[in-house]
């Protein structure tokens, strides 16, 4: 298929997307009239606008800003809908927040849009390894079996907590293990990295099949979601690209992991999976209820952080039982209930680390950052980098810039050791 004919692939598919916003929009104009000053209309109303305006501006339907956006309506501006539901007390003004802090990420956007196209970030690797001649196939094989010994070294070094009860034992199985969840986790970038070589024809499908399956268990043992989720959704963003997979099955895929995930959530805390409602309400309440009690705590109980939760996760790398930066976020709000951690929303995060003024900044920077990225992404072919990026920045909605950003730092030493084996000639990184 040829560039053309995937860009106006992706330019129908954009097309149908704001087709239906905005007739969403038409609908929530039409009870902002009737209902004239019940807030959640008007909420509506204008959060609904700001995803016109998101999906107009970026190139593609699916962008780091657009993905972006839907994440954030999942996590924060979506959750705000179950508050007011519920008749709960709001600790922060949801215009000012959730949508003061949306319309600043698009002003960035835009501005990264107009004026640092231009700028080009480009490395090159000038490697050349004489003598050695390793297929880069292999160079996969070795990380699949590096990333699976570390597996089971993993399991059978915390195997009484993970089969006793995996939704608390998780969290003790990871306290002191980071080296090893991390080798593991590498999954998440070796099974795109081999899907871009089946597709190329060099590695069978039956194979591929095989150490998808088995990695995906692997991935599962750890008690989390999110690493599985990653890496099927990299795989979704890398066919989209490519147009091989259209809006209407992409949506549906999307749907189907997030529903998938949720009941995967349901079981492993033993909630009630009886209503597909209660599921949703649940996940997205969490996240409303962390950022209100995120507004509460701060600086009321304990002071700003000044930078301090970028470094939690760092810390927890060294030897010896460390609180991940969730389960001291979840001890900060003095929280308790069994399982894993609290995720602040990346607005909270913002705000525990320097205040009101930074949702803003923050908020404003990191739409440039986006633009950058969207630049980056769209130019040339995509590839196991360009999707993860995007999706990352995605899923600091929920977790934050801390919860998210070691992982890649990870994965690309890592990447950026074996890559000179991918053409044993001039390599040029991921940054072109």
């Amino acid at each position: 298929m040829t560039a053309g004919s995937v860009g106006k692939i992706m330019y129908n598919d954009k097309r149908v997307l704001l087709w239906i916003l905005m007739l969403l929009w038409a609908i929530s104009f039409f009870f902002v009239i009737i209902f004239g000053e019940l807030w959640i209309t008007n909420y509506i109303f204008l959060y609904l606008f700001m995803g016109i305006l998101i999906f107009s501006v970026s190139e593609k339907w699916l962008s780091s800003m657009t993905l972006f956006y839907i994440m954030y309506t999942i996590s924060i501006g979506g959750s705000a809908f179950f508050m007011w539901k519920e008749n709960c007390s709001f600790s922060y003004d949801p215009f000012t927040v959730i949508l003061g802090g949306l319309f600043c990420s698009i002003i960035g956007y835009l501005f990264g849009l107009k004026f640092l196209h231009k700028t080009k970030i480009r490395v090159k690797l000038n490697l050349k390894m004489s003598g050695i001649q390793i297929g880069w196939t292999n160079v996969l094989y070795f990380s699949y079996s590096l990333a699976t010994i570390a597996c089971f070294l993993y399991f059978l070094k915390n195997r009484t907590f993970l089969l006793h009860n995996i939704n608390e034992g998780r969290l003790s199985a990871a306290s002191g293990n980071g080296f090893l969840l991390y080798l593991l986790k590498l999954h998440i970038m070796i099974i795109p990295m081999m899907y871009e070589e089946y597709q190329k024809g060099k590695i069978h499908k039956i194979l591929f099949i095989f150490l998808f399956l088995f990695a995906s268990i692997q991935l599962l043992v750890t008690g989390f979601r999110t690493p599985l989720a990653s890496m099927l959704l990299i795989i979704i963003i890398i066919n989209i690209y490519n147009a091989k997979i259209n809006i209407k099955k992409a949506l549906s895929l999307m749907v189907l992991l997030f529903f998938a995930f949720l009941l995967y959530g349901a079981y492993r805390n033993y909630a009630d999976i009886s209503s597909i409602y209660k599921m949703i309400r649940n996940h997205m309440f969490a996240d409303a209820q962390n950022l209100n009690r995120v507004f509460l705590t701060f600086p009321n109980k304990i002071k700003y952080q000044h930078g301090y939760t970028y470094i939690i996760n760092l810390i927890m790398l060294k030897p010896g039982p460390d609180m991940d930066y969730t389960l001291w976020v979840k001890q900060a709000l003095q929280m308790s209930f069994s399982g894993g951690g609290v995720t602040p929303t990346i607005l909270g995060e913002f705000y525990m680390n320097f205040g009101y003024p930074f949702i803003y900044i923050g908020m404003l920077l990191l739409g440039i950052v986006m633009a950058k990225i969207d630049n980056w992404i769209t130019k040339g072919k995509i590839n196991f980098w360009k999707a993860y990026v995007m999706l990352q920045i995605a899923s600091s909605c929920s977790g934050g810039i801390a919860n998210v950003y070691l992982t890649p730092l990870v994965f690309s030493a890592y990447y950026f050791f074996i890559k000179p084996f991918k053409n044993n000639t001039d390599v040029e990184s991921a940054l072109n």
